[in-house]
C-alpha cells in the first residue's frame, strides 16, 4: 500500500496520540540515519520526530510509523533504543493506524 505523508501523520495523531506534544519534521540526515525520536525534558516535556527527506515518500511514512512507536514509549522510558516486545506492541498499534 502506498502511503502519503499527510495521511499517515493525520492517522497517527488521531488514532494513537503521543503522550506529550510532538513536533514532526523532515530534513536531510546523515547517511545511514533514516529518522529518530527524541524526548526533551528541558522546560515542558515534548517529543521531536525527524525523518530523512532524501527517502521516497513511502519510506518516509514507514520510518514515521517506526519512530512514532518509540514516542509512545516516552512515559515509560527516557531513552529507548531497543526494539523489544514493548516497542513491538506499540509498533503494531501504529502500523494498524497507518495502514488499515
Amino acid at each position: 500500500m502506498q502511503l502519503r505523508w499527510k495521511d499517515t501523520l493525520y492517522n497517527l495523531r488521531a488514532s494513537v496520540p503521543l503522550p506529550f506534544p510532538v513536533t514532526v519534521s523532515r530534513r536531510k540526515l546523515r547517511d545511514g540515519l533514516q529518522g529518530y525520536c527524541k524526548l526533551s525534558m528541558k522546560g515542558p516535556t515534548k517529543i521531536s520526530i525527524v525523518v530523512d527527506k532524501k527517502m521516497s515518500e513511502t519510506m518516509q511514512c514507514d520510518v514515521l510509523v517506526h519512530e512514532w512507536a518509540h514516542g509512545l514509549l516516552a512515559p515509560y522510558v527516557y531513552e529507548y533504543h531497543e526494539h523489544g516486545s514493548l516497542w513491538g506492541i506499540m509498533y503494531a498499534r501504529c502500523y494498524r493506524a497507518a495502514y488499515e
